[in-house]
């Protein structure tokens, strides 16, 4: 037993996790609440910029969203996207801990969005706040798309992307304050 727990603790540090035993607990958490779909986490987790994080993370948010989760982490594609993204930002988890159905945003299979369909969504908001979270639903979309392919590779479309939404989210903006304003 202490050779199969040694084992797992030297192939989760080789993966780069940190906080070997409390990474070990977690997955076996996360494996309570989602079942043997979440087995292979670690390989997906192993590839962000901090696992021990978006483990945490993913073990939290699986305690109250675990039909939707279990949705993402059984699709490679929509796996990897979503362990790279909370692997790379807290500001992400905290997203998506206030709204858990933006988990949707992970299970299209183009993350790519153009400036028409950004336009056509922001196009929707009725008031700041709902601007915003259109905003933060979009962003999470942009960033799936970044970190679910080689940064060379779509470095020129997320810099348009990023660009994109901040020009439509600001000329809605714009237009809502005017008709706030009468």
């Amino acid at each position: 037993m202490t050779n199969l727990r040694q084992g797992a603790l030297s192939e989760l540090a080789r993966q780069g996790f940190n906080d070997l035993s409390g990474a070990l607990a977690d997955l076996d958490k996360l494996v309570e609440l989602l079942g043997d779909i979440a087995r292979p986490s670690t390989h997906y987790l192993s590839q962000g910029a901090d696992p021990d994080s978006a483990l945490k993370f993913t073990v939290l948010l699986a305690e109250t969203e675990s039909k939707r989760l279990k949705k993402v982490i059984s699709n490679e594609i929509s796996a990897t996207a979503y362990f790279k993204s909370v692997a790379v930002s807290e500001g992400l988890q905290s997203i998506l801990q206030r709204f858990p159905d933006y988990l949707d945003v992970y299970l299209q299979r183009d993350f790519q969005m153009d400036k028409k369909f950004m336009s056509e969504a922001m196009a929707s908001a009725t008031d700041q706040d709902e601007l915003r979270r259109i905003y933060r639903k979009l962003l999470l979309g942009v960033v799936a798309f970044d970190v679910s392919n080689a940064p060379s590779e779509v470095f020129d479309r997320v810099s348009l992307m990023l660009a994109d939404l901040a020009a439509v989210a600001l000329q809605r903006a714009f237009e809502l304050a005017c008709a706030e304003s009468g």
